[in-house]
């Protein structure tokens, strides 16, 4: 699936776009879930181009992570 293709625009984005808000708007204030919905979206649609998407992902999910503790304050 690509972000060009008919699959993503018509289907895809339709039904995670439609899901986050439904979710966030269910789910009252709490954005967590609506957050938890766009994230498992995310690895599907990585997953659906190449399994070793997956690990870059990751990996960059990690590294970013990483970066960001060292570069601000703990709380």
């Amino acid at each position: 699936m690509l972000f060009n293709s008919y699959e993503f625009i018509f289907a895809f984005a339709p039904i995670v776009i439609i899901g986050y808000f439904a979710i966030n708007k269910i789910s009252g204030r709490n954005k967590l879930l609506g957050n938890i919905f766009l994230i498992l979206a995310s690895v599907y649609f990585y997953y659906s181009q190449d399994v070793n998407a997956l690990y870059f992902l990751f990996l960059s999910i990690a590294v970013n992570y990483c970066v960001c503790a060292q570069i601000l304050p703990p709380p």
